[in-house]
């Protein structure tokens, strides 16, 4: 890529880097790409909403943190039609989306890898009046995604994750409604719904092959009680070690659409992206190929 103008943008608290370690390692090489590069640091999700939405001219954003700065920053496309193409710097707990883009895990070949990258569009979803890449979820993931202790992230990472999902298993209530995809309508009691865009949670690869976040399609499924231990089978093992586990277990609804509605019996709060702050009913829309990003040579 030869571009001219970018921006980079970085949040103290992010990740279990510290910021300005990770700044001074990543603006070199973008200087090397970039005649100008601008480094902003923010200190609220609102604070980076309102950066972004003031830009103009630029070629390019780079976003340094995790799965959660991500989810913020698209946030802007509530207030602007579109946004310029995006690069991730993995500097968060998980990084799961910058893993479905194939980008290098430590932030030198991250950004060697972007610079001598390509643009790309992918599908996004919106989901009431936020947006999301990866993943919406409700049910057993919020519990889990909820019961964690943020001391805890900082300190043990990714493996909070599946301690918090193990210690809330037990927790966990199914809950019942109504799920509409497309034209098709289906009521249910389930443990958990995921709805997906991309394929990686807590650093694993979701084990269902046909998931992809440029298909034009979500993936839908609805796990009943009696499915989640195969969820948990599938954290503590790894994917390699269980990847048709989901297949197998017949019990567990896999469909797809363009548009979702979860209706259910009583209000319940939707992890986006590891970010809780939607509730149901939800209206999920896929929005085709509608925001660009960055991505290394390598990603298919």
């Amino acid at each position: 890529m030869q571009f001219s103008h970018c921006y980079l943008f970085h949040h103290e608290s992010a990740g279990q880097q510290n910021s300005s370690q990770s700044v001074a390692q990543v603006l070199p090489i973008l200087a090397s790409q970039y005649q100008t590069v601008i480094s902003k640091k923010t200190s609220s999700p609102e604070e980076l909403i309102e950066q972004i939405v003031s830009i103009t001219n630029t070629d390019a954003i780079y976003l340094l943190g995790g799965d959660g700065t991500l989810h913020q920053a698209i946030q802007a496309l509530q207030h602007v039609d579109s946004l310029p193409p995006i690069g991730i710097l993995p500097g968060g707990t998980c990084n799961d989306f910058s893993r479905v883009l194939s980008i290098p895990q430590t932030l030198e070949k991250a950004t060697e890898a972007l610079i001598n990258g390509r643009i790309e569009s992918f599908d996004l979803a919106k989901a009431n009046s936020s947006y999301f890449l990866n993943f919406a979820g409700l049910g057993f993931i919020t519990h889990a995604s909820d019961g964690i202790e943020e001391t805890k992230k900082e300190k043990l990472g990714k493996i909070s994750y599946f301690l918090s999902a193990i210690k809330t298993m037990k927790e966990s209530e199914t809950f019942s409604g109504k799920l509409t995809i497309d034209d098709q309508v289906i009521e249910f009691e389930a443990a958990m719904i995921l709805v997906m865009n991309g394929f990686s949670i807590g650093t694993h690869t979701f084990p269902v092959s046909t998931i992809s976040p440029q298909d034009g399609e979500l993936d839908i499924f609805v796990f009943p009680t009696t499915s989640i231990g195969t969820v948990l089978k599938w954290i503590q093992l790894g994917y390699k070690d269980s990847t048709n586990s989901f297949q197998e277990d017949r019990s567990i609804l896999h469909l797809k659409g363009e548009n979702v509605s979860i209706l259910t019996n009583e209000s319940l709060s939707v992890d986006m992206d590891g970010e809780i702050h939607e509730e149901t009913p939800l209206t999920i829309q896929l929005q085709k190929a509608s925001i660009s990003l960055i991505v290394p040579s390598t990603y298919q």
